[in-house]
């Protein structure tokens, strides 16, 4: 009889025990704010110029979109590492990190960072339309910078619940040891394999045997019980050709 497997226990919520924010948590990273807010500037104004006078200020807006490139993937390997030191204890998501989703960022923070992310999108894609082919689809990259930037107040100013471990169910246990089962030495399944093999090539053989006989007649049965005789010699030969003939003679 198979017993009804008890629930799982619930893994307990990170963000439900989230440290209170610190005091002007609202002005925390001022300065990503404001390098933000810079670089979009300066990338609009010069992809504005490099889509009305493309042939004065592309190559200066091309410029433009490539340093922000370069700087948005350092600021991105910058934030990256700070997270991943900060989730030996706090339990860091995606969303959060770089989005500041959820209670991650105060919403002017959020506001002002995601906002200026989407103008970046907005003006790169804007200037690869109005002059397709050209240097100006270098700024499609410039996005880069802006995620990067939000995702380095999230690594640095972030509000993250405590890292929890994660609890194991009871058919997670099952699982484990089904493979441990499975990984028992090669050496030993090979031999039990290989007895299993030959029992079972010797059944058939013998049951092969026992076919045929039950499907021979009763005849041929008891012939191929009967003793076979025994080969005459020579000298038994002449001897018996010699009887047979006093026989003869003796009739």
């Amino acid at each position: 009889m198979t017993g009804v497997e008890p629930p799982a226990p619930r893994r307990a919520s990170a963000t439900a025990s989230l440290p209170p924010p610190p005091e002007g948590w609202e002005q925390a990273g001022a300065g990503i704010v404001r390098a933000s807010l810079v670089g979009t500037a300066v990338f609009t104004v010069a992809s504005a110029a490099g889509a009305i006078a493309p042939g004065l200020f592309r190559y200066v807006a091309a410029t433009v979109s490539l340093v922000l490139f370069a700087l948005g993937l350092g600021i991105f390997a910058w934030s990256y590492a700070v997270a991943v030191g900060r989730s030996r204890a706090d339990e860091i998501g995606i969303g959060g990190l770089y989005f500041l989703a959820g209670p991650t960022a105060p919403a002017s923070v959020r506001r002002r960072l995601m906002g200026l992310f989407g103008v970046q999108i907005v003006v790169g894609l804007t200037a690869a339309a109005v002059r397709p082919f050209t240097p100006l689809a270098f700024g499609t990259l410039v996005p880069v910078y802006g995620l990067a930037l939000a995702g380095l107040w999230g690594a640095l100013y972030g509000r993250f619940g405590p890292r929890v471990a994660p609890v194991r169910s009871a058919r997670a246990a099952a699982r484990e040891a089904a493979r441990a089962t499975a990984a028992a030495p090669a050496g030993a399944r090979a031999r039990a394999e290989g007895r299993g093999g030959r029992a079972a090539r010797a059944g058939t053989v013998r049951a092969r045997g026992a076919g045929a006989d039950q499907n021979a007649s009763p005849s041929a049965r008891r012939r191929r019980s009967e003793p076979r005789p025994r080969p005459r010699t020579s000298g038994e030969e002449a001897e018996g050709h010699g009887r047979t003939g006093d026989a003869a003679d003796h009739r």
